[in-house]
């Protein structure tokens, strides 16, 4: 079920800077060399198991199939948290701009409204 989005602009940023941290972190994994060689190598002796396995073992195999499936929850599980986390940057990022925006455009509009003659009659 999901949660209820955060009420507060605080809260928002708060949200955003947690999945942004996670992202980085689930990036970080994903990317670091040892993981990568370590499911490699799991998915390969994994999928060598379920191929090679005789016939009549269907316990092996379907072992094997389920640990298979765990480690694809596990890494898409990383992928997600990774596609949040830069979701959310890009959020963030596009919120700051907005708001920038926002207050030149107040700007402008005081500075504009100053400019003008008071009596145009």
């Amino acid at each position: 079920m999901p949660q209820p989005s955060p009420r507060t602009e605080e809260e928002r940023t708060a949200k955003h800077e947690d999945e942004m941290l996670r992202g980085r972190e689930a990036e970080l994994l994903m990317n670091n060399p040892m993981l990568v060689e370590a499911l490699s190598s799991i998915r390969e002796g994994l999928e060598k198991v379920w191929r090679n396995s005789p016939i009549p073992d269907v316990e092996v195999r379907e072992e094997a199939f389920r640990e298979l499936k765990l480690l694809n929850l596990f890494e898409t599980h990383l992928t997600k948290t990774m596609t949040t986390g830069k979701m959310a940057a890009s959020e963030e990022t596009l919120r700051q701009d907005l708001a920038q925006r926002s207050d030149a455009m107040r700007e402008w509009d005081g500075s504009a409204s100053t400019a003008r003659p008071e009596n145009l009659d």
